[in-house]
């Protein structure tokens, strides 16, 4: 990690609350020799980036083998992730938190597990059935279309309540989330777009307001469509050919080839490469953007129903942390972060870029949880955590952490003489400190 240093700063002041008075009524001082860290608080470790190839993955259900799967974009690669699902459906991917996630609608209910297929739980029970499904990672949300009620459904993730976005749609079959691409956009700059085959494609706010048409028509047998960003189009594929519209209007035959039937379809950013489930084949297939070069990718698939492409594993973040803090001399200090990613994750805490692992009265160096016991002058500094993990790392902001001392103790030594005089005096001007111990 690069930092550069800046010389070590004296912090002095008063304190103003009757319990900071020694039993005389003269108030105390707290002081601080903090060195100030100016640092590039995140980096990548040495890691695929979630641009190359070898850590992008497709992930489907397949309802004929109640499975959900994943491959390498060149169909090499392939595991089964969960197996014995009734009839798994809609599935996406949050590459954020490396969550995957899939709508069963006989068991009425939306699932996730790590993208390796770990720690596998319900996310909620749906009153429907659910069938198309998205994430939006940045919102923190679950969004899923039921054709059987006409229903579109969003789930908080944070808050953990259920909302009927719209009821009484005909058999609305897929639901995309973007964010600030064409159009007007919410007060978060998001907007969802869903699919009813018989009338086509619409878009409207996050609450699924504001509806418009984008397709002038319906799309036929098409039961799910990909949007593509960069060229500001959502893609989908009926009687076999490959079309799209913009977001700002104008439909349009992407292919002037037989591309073959689509249940899911998704766009890679990386390649320009769009990828789809052609039913009838038992096959993923891929093309251009124009539809150009179609190849199948993997054959031999038992009923695959929905498609989504994401990384193979999420480099870590940090949710939240402990902030800047003065404690009194000889208390305890616990510091933490909360992190999230692909596992497993390690932790290293230092101090002023010092290792704290193995110094005497710390505890916690190579965990989330840090504890400094009977903290003195020698832990007054800047902390901070490295988290890493298979896909990269990440360093937390900086945790200020000062020490505050009676005035006539001010060396924190447990002896009152005149070396705190000289010692205070020689911290003031001169700027003196204490390495970690």
């Amino acid at each position: 990690m690069n930092q550069s240093l800046r010389a070590p700063t004296l912090v002095v002041g008063t304190t103003d609350t009757h319990a900071a008075r020694d039993p005389l009524g003269v108030p105390r001082l707290f002081f601080a020799i903090v060195v100030l860290v100016g640092a590039s608080w995140a980096h990548a470790a040495s890691a695929p980036g979630p641009d190359d190839p070898a850590s992008q993955r497709l992930y489907w259900t397949e309802l004929g083998s109640g499975t959900v799967r994943c491959a390498l974009l060149d169909g090499t690669g392939v595991q089964t992730l969960h197996v014995g699902l009734p009839s798994p459906q809609g599935i996406g991917v949050d590459p954020i938190e490396g969550k995957l996630y899939w709508a069963d609608p006989i068991m009425q209910r939306i699932e996730r597990s790590n993208l390796d297929g770990s720690a596998r739980e319900v996310v909620v029970e749906i009153d429907g059935f659910p069938v198309g499904l998205d994430v939006d990672p940045v919102g923190r949300s679950v969004y899923w279309c039921d054709p059987l009620s006409g229903a579109l459904g969003r789930y908080d993730l944070d808050l953990g309540q259920t909302a009927v976005l719209a009821s009484g749609l005909a058999s609305p079959q897929d639901v995309r989330v973007e964010r600030g691409v064409g159009g007007d956009v919410g007060e978060d700059g998001a907007q969802l777009y869903w699919l009813i085959p018989t009338e086509g494609i619409y878009r409207g706010g996050v609450g699924a307001s504001d509806v418009e048409l984008l397709t002038p028509g319906f799309v036929g047998q098409a039961l799910s469509f990909a949007f593509v960003p960069d060229r500001g189009r959502v893609f989908w594929v009926s009687f076999q050919r490959l079309r799209s519209v913009g977001v700002f209007g104008g439909c349009e035959d992407a292919s002037g080839e037989l591309v073959g039937a689509s249940d899911g379809i998704v766009f890679d950013e990386a390649s320009g490469r769009l990828y789809w489930i052609d039913p009838d084949g038992q096959r993923l297939v891929c093309a251009g953007p124009e539809g150009e070069s179609v190849v199948e990718v993997l054959g031999g698939l038992a009923l695959p129903r929905r498609l989504a492409i994401g990384p193979a594993g999420a480099a870590p973040t940090i949710r939240s942390q402990s902030e800047a803090m003065v404690v009194d001399a000889g208390q305890s200090v616990t510091l933490g972060v909360d992190a999230a990613g692909t596992g497993p994750l390690s932790y290293v805490w230092r101090q002023d870029g010092v290792e704290l692992s193995g110094k005497p009265g710390v505890t916690g160096a190579t965990t989330p949880t840090l504890t400094l016991e009977g903290v003195g002058r020698e832990r007054v500094g800047v902390y901070e955590c490295e988290v890493g993990g298979p896909f990269g790392s990440v360093v937390s902001a900086a945790i200020v952490v000062a020490v505050r001392a009676e005035l006539a103790d001010s060396n924190f030594s447990g002896v009152v003489n005149d070396q705190d005089f000289f010692d205070f005096v020689n911290a003031f001007f001169l700027g003196g400190g204490a390495d970690p111990g």
